[in-house]
């Protein structure tokens, strides 16, 4: 036990110098060889039978390790850290010693580290197993300081992280014992998972729109837009490296500037620590994802790093112009462009927003409706529609109902064939009515969608839960289908919807 080297320093210089070079002196912890030897001697303790310590070797001898955590090091859930939280960086240590004694550790660094001591053996995804010493502070300077008793033959591992998640700097492991130790990097990622990273910058040239959960409008939110491409089917997580706080959105499989919350499939503000945003995700083979970095506050610049874990690394791309910016557009209300209407090629669909008011539901007129997951996969001609209505409010005489062939266009949605249902085949009095278009007049290929369009002040098209969600009053569908403003929607499987039914010869 001993003073430090700048003890009772007024200026940070060292006070006390070994005579012996690489000598480490300063922990007040526990107690040293010497200490033990002294003792035993001033109490006579040989006197009555114990023996005195065997000659050792009193001069501590360093070994030291130097490297640096980065957004590219392997990550993990330390242990006493933030449960679930996967993004402390660290580096795994085979210490092996070449003469059993007591030895310390101790991290030198600009950051606040935490130290782990494994044996026989380290496993990440179980921290707290073999778990034989760890320290967070005792080194002074937010550094860990801890010591062991290392025996010959047996294999220790040491783990050197942070305190905190997701922070990334240089550090030293200086390991202090009667002798030099052999230390070897282990590369093993925790969970088999791979990093792939990126790094950039918002800044005052960065594009800028309003994210999600602010007020409408709010366009001075600075962003980088990536799209994200999995070489492996699997769970991924994201999360984002700052010194400002992030917010991350995931999308799937476009993503819309003018509605940003459209597609959004994941999101996240601070569960990655230190304000940035840390998500998890399933992507799946041959599906677009895109990625928004942003800021929680709005007209912030700094530096990001992004880290995608996962199975395998991901292809990045950055897209400088946010495509494709659609031309259709809904507006069933202002703060939410999505409207609560569903069409399915089978079966029932949701609704995007499960709190939402259904029953008495209105919109504006002269809109065709039609659903952006429901993509034909082959080419085919529509043969026969389902439409079921409900609440009682039927077609009435006068009401007129078309059928439209929508076609994707560079990112936006155009009608490439329409046909209005005869009177003769809409009646008055039927809930579910079926209507039969001719060969050859709707032809759709794959990526191409089908919609529908009713002009009537009584129509209402049924839901899951009978109430209804599109009651047209006046809709004006004999003008030129170019003019009119499309509706598009996100189902969801899990929430309220429409119920259509088509059937397509090939």
């Amino acid at each position: 036990m001993h003073y430090e080297r700048d003890a009772f320093s007024s200026n940070g210089r060292a006070t006390i110098e070994p005579i012996q070079p690489n000598v480490e002196i300063g922990q007040r912890y526990n107690l040293s060889t010497i200490d033990i030897q002294e003792v035993q001697l001033f109490y006579n303790c040989s006197a009555t039978g114990v023996p005195l310590p065997p000659p050792v070797n009193l001069t501590l001898v360093n070994t030291t390790y130097s490297s640096a955590l980065t957004t590219s090091s392997q990550a993990y859930s330390r242990y006493s850290g933030i449960t679930g939280n996967n993004s402390y960086f660290y580096e795994l240590l085979q210490v092996t010693p070449t003469t059993a004694g007591s030895y310390t550790f101790l991290s030198v660094s600009n950051i606040d580290t935490y130290g782990f001591l494994y044996s026989p053996s380290f496993n990440a995804q179980s921290p707290s197993v073999n778990l034989v010493a760890y320290n967070d502070d005792l080194g002074g300077n937010l550094q860990f300081l801890l010591s062991y008793y290392m025996q010959l033959g047996v294999t220790y591992y040491m783990v050197p992280t942070t305190y905190s998640p997701g922070v990334t700097a240089p550090f030293t492991v200086v390991i202090s014992g009667p002798a030099r130790v052999r230390i070897t990097r282990i590369n093993v990622r925790s969970n088999n998972a791979i990093n792939t990273t990126y790094s950039s910058a918002w800044t005052t040239t960065s594009p800028k729109y309003s994210r999600p959960f602010v007020i409408t409008g709010s366009n001075s939110y600075f962003y980088e837009l990536l799209q994200i491409t999995p070489t492996t089917a699997g769970n991924y997580t994201f999360m984002s490296v700052s010194n400002i706080d992030t917010y991350g959105f995931l999308y799937s499989p476009y993503f819309y500037v003018r509605y940003p919350s459209v597609n959004l499939v994941a999101y996240d503000d601070d569960s990655g620590g230190n304000v940035q945003f840390r998500f998890s995700y399933y992507m799946q083979l041959g599906v677009t994802y895109y990625i928004v970095s942003t800021t929680y506050s709005s007209g912030v610049t700094a530096a990001f790093t992004l880290v995608i874990s996962g199975p395998e690394q991901v292809n990045i791309t950055r897209v400088i112009v946010p495509e494709p910016v659609p031309l259709v557009r809904c507006l069933g209300f202002l703060n939410d462009p999505i409207c609560p209407i569903q069409l399915a090629r089978s079966g029932t669909v949701r609704t995007h927003n499960p709190n939402r008011i259904l029953n008495g539901g209105s919109f504006a007129v002269n809109k065709l409706f039609f659903n952006l997951e429901d993509p034909m996969t082959v080419n085919a001609y529509v043969r026969i529609v389902k439409i079921q209505y409900g609440q009682g409010r039927y077609p009435s005489s006068t009401a007129q109902i078309w059928i439209y062939g929508i076609v994707p266009v560079g990112g936006s949605y155009i009608v490439c064939s329409q046909y209005p249902i005869p009177a003769s085949q809409i009646s008055t009095t039927q809930a579910e009515q079926t209507y039969t278009i001719p060969n050859n007049v709707i032809n759709l290929f794959n990526g191409s969608y089908v919609g529908i369009g009713i002009q009537d002040s009584l129509a209402a098209v049924a839901t899951t839960y009978n109430g209804f969600v599109l009651y047209v009053n006046g809709a004006d569908q004999t003008t030129n289908v170019a003019t009119r403003e499309s509706l598009y929607f996100q189902p969801d499987g899990n929430r309220i919807g429409v119920k259509l039914t088509y059937t397509t010869v090939n």
